[in-house]
């Protein structure tokens, strides 16, 4: 899995605490689990979106792949085999839920046109 510069910072420092981990093994575990649990990562998010100060209750793991999966589409438009290699996805039709455009960007799309006098 292709990391950027400041993720394979991050993961450098984290291994660097336990410089005996085995390089196959799993990078969160828990203390009582050598792979961290899906709940126990919900829980850190929700954390982690406390300790920030935000009140919303919409962020979680699935909401920050899906931004991650918006936001790259965004920046790479058209390369949607891509995407679906960094998601993991086999069926492409998976991935093409992010081709999809959202309300927001119908409506400013509208706003946007010729044929708004207003604008």
């Amino acid at each position: 899995m292709p990391l950027n510069a400041t993720a394979r910072r991050a993961l450098r420092q984290l291994l660097e605490q336990e410089p005996a981990a085995r390089p196959e093994a799993a990078v969160f575990r828990s203390g009582r689990s050598p792979v961290m649990p899906v709940r126990s990562i919900q829980n850190v998010i929700a954390a982690l979106v406390r300790r920030a100060g935000l009140t919303t209750s919409e962020i979680s793991a699935h909401r920050l792949r899906h931004t991650f999966a918006l936001a790259w589409l965004r920046q790479h438009p058209g390369r949607l085999v891509e995407l679906a290699q960094l998601l993991g996805h086999e069926n492409l039709d998976t991935t093409a839920v992010y081709t999809r455009a959202s309300a927001a960007d119908l409506a400013r799309g509208v706003e946007q046109t010729q044929f708004n006098l207003d604008g």
